[in-house]
Formats: structure tokens, sequence, C-alpha cells
């Protein structure tokens, strides 16, 4: 979090986004794994950075999991994808969206 606020405070035009693809694990590990990964990004998302997940851990464990522990805050977007082309396409809508003019 300190990097992305240092990065803010001297180009604050920087809107920071997150994009986190599968991990991975197996067995037991991989929900271990994917929990601890939410808990870590919490704070990002509610400082109001957005979030691109991909993956089937990611949409099953870590959005869920984000969204329940940030219910009722204001919150960056948390968006979930099944494939990378998926992703491609929100990516795309989302820079022209918020493209500065």
């Amino acid at each position: 979090m300190e990097t992305t606020e240092r990065l803010h405070a001297h180009h604050p035009d920087y809107q920071p986004v997150f994009i986190l693809g599968e991990m991975r694990e197996l067995g037991t590990q991989e929900d271990k794994e994917h929990i601890g990964l939410a808990e870590f990004l919490l704070p990002y998302i509610q400082s109001g950075v957005p979030l691109f997940l991909v993956g089937g851990a990611m949409h099953r464990i870590v959005k869920p999991r984000l969204e329940s522990a940030a219910e009722g805050l204001t919150l960056g977007r948390v968006s979930a994808y099944r494939n990378y082309e998926e992703l491609g396409e929100a990516l795309r809508t989302y820079v022209i969206e918020h493209k500065k003019q």
C-alpha cells in the first residue's frame, strides 16, 4: 500500500489498477493461499484501487471474500473473469472509460 501512496504523491493523475491471474495451487493449499491473497488485497480495494481477477479460484474464492469483507464500504471495483480473453475485453473498456482528455 505504501508504494501506491508514494507513487500517487509524485504522480497525482496516476490511477493504480491491479490485475491478478490464477495462482493454480493444488489441494488444500489452494483455498488457504487465495484467502491470504484476498486479505492482502482488502486495504487496496478499500482505498479505491480497481482489481481485475482472472481464473477459477480467483472468481470462486478471492472475489467473494473481498466483497464479503468490504460489505457496506465504498471500495474499488472488483471484477473476476474466467479467462484472459474476457479480461482483455474488460480492460479495453476500462481504459476507454477512464482515459484522460
